[in-house]
């Protein structure tokens, strides 16, 4: 793992983009601030990693998008966490993103037990 300012990391673009756009929008809409205390972001991070690659000067999440984007609301921008750097390809990191969203989905969604178990 390598610790990164959180304004040098960007949300991605492209395909990665439009699945993190899901994942926000059906995560829970409660403020950050009323469920996770900024002393324990760096718990969330072990638990829920994030995973970032290198784009020009700045990194774009790849995954771990709740995650980040959890910590991004409670911590200053100029503070460090820990992520993980890949350079996979895109379509690996596409691949993982789609089942992160998929998987996420399924967990609440009651009626959805054929789909948890196939997947």
């Amino acid at each position: 793992m390598t610790s990164l300012p959180l304004s040098k990391i960007k949300s991605p673009s492209g395909v990665l983009a439009e699945i993190e756009r899901v994942s926000i929008n059906i995560a829970n809409q409660l403020p950050v601030s009323s469920w996770l205390d900024a002393e324990l972001a760096d718990t969330l991070l072990a638990y829920h990693p994030v995973s970032v690659q290198k784009v020009s000067r700045h990194y774009e999440v790849v995954s771990g998008f709740r995650a980040f984007h959890a910590v991004s609301a409670l911590l200053d921008p100029e503070a460090s966490i820990s992520v993980g750097i890949t350079d996979a390809h895109e379509s690996d990191l596409i691949s993982g993103a789609l089942f992160e969203l998929i998987t996420h989905s399924l967990m609440h969604c009651p009626e959805a037990l054929d789909a948890k178990e196939r997947v």
